[in-house]
């Protein structure tokens, strides 16, 4: 028989799960300290409720998986609304045919703010799903797609990344033992502006990790594959980059500063810690210096000949 909606046929978030997060054994080791500052993305809170024609919760019922108005055979399409005693706004949820399609929100009734929304296509999740915290800051983003989790397209907030100083991998908070993938944002804390964001693959910094200053230019930059360092950049105030190092092998470094107009001035190559070669330019791009060494230990300059 029918079964009346008390609370929701959408299971209210599902308890706060995406997938598999639902909670497991804690991860051990501790935040990164790149990383302390609490994610987050300010929401706009607008109500869907207001919505001519939203059908209250109380009003509908669910067979065989299939939603219907109470005291009709024709599979509900619109939207579902639920509140609290007080007539705060609880939940949300589209439908078409009886089947969720369109965005399913949860609030926080008290504060009137966004809990979560997840979008589904044909009674399965596709698209986003979006968790914020009470005061606002996005918890966690995954994107699904027939039903199916996407791997790699997380992001997560800074504070639910947690490292593990026994097996050296960073997680998902109680999402061990999965070692993380996907995108990790910190925000500033009135969450109006993006301060870093870095990437990991199977628990490794992966890609490139950047921060920003508070007027949003951009600070630094580095890129790594596997938990490695493969170049790392530091940017003027005023956005042009300073200087970039990078680290083509294992022995080799190679160091280059640039004016502030963003033209280089000098590049350095390093073996084991030794200069072997460096060149400069001048402010028009002109070259005044090109030397290396050779494996005895001698300079070669190769801007002598023009000079004679």
């Amino acid at each position: 028989m029918r079964t009346i909606l008390m609370i929701f046929a959408f299971s209210l978030f599902c308890s706060g799960t995406v997938g598999n997060r639902e909670a497991r054994a804690s991860v051990g080791g501790k935040d990164k300290d790149l990383e302390s500052t609490p994610a987050a993305r300010i929401q706009t809170n607008s109500s869907p409720e207001a919505e001519t024609g939203a059908v209250n919760v109380k009003e509908v019922e669910e067979l065989d998986g299939i939603l219907y108005r109470t005291g009709s055979d024709q599979p509900f399409t619109g939207t579902i609304i639920q509140k609290d005693e007080e007539g705060r706004l609880v939940a949300t949820a589209v439908y078409r045919d009886g089947l969720k399609n369109g965005p399913t929100t949860h609030w926080y009734s008290r504060l009137e703010k966004k809990k979560s929304v997840v979008h589904y296509k044909d009674g399965i999740k596709d698209g986003k799903w979006i968790a914020w915290s009470r005061n606002g800051w996005i918890d966690w983003e995954s994107t699904y797609l027939d039903g199916k989790r996407v791997l790699g397209q997380d992001i997560i907030r800074s504070g639910r990344l947690v490292f593990n100083q026994k097996t050296g991998l960073f997680y998902e908070l109680n999402m061990y033992p999965t070692p993380y993938t996907g995108r990790v944002i910190t925000y500033s804390r009135t969450g109006d502006k993006k301060v870093r964001e870095a990437s990991y693959r199977e628990g490794k910094l992966h890609g490139k990790s950047v921060e920003w200053r508070p007027d949003g230019k951009k600070m630094n930059e580095v890129v790594y594959s596997e938990g490695e360092v493969i170049s790392e950049a530091d940017y003027f105030d005023h956005g042009e980059i300073k200087s970039r190092i990078e680290y083509p092998e294992p022995d080799l470094k190679i160091a280059t500063f640039y004016y502030k107009d963003g033209t280089p001035e000098t590049r350095t190559w390093f073996r084991k810690e030794k200069t072997v070669k460096k060149k400069q330019w001048d402010r028009a791009g002109e070259p005044i210096m090109d030397v290396s060494r050779t494996e005895d230990g001698q300079w070669i300059d190769h801007l002598e000949p023009d000079k004679n």
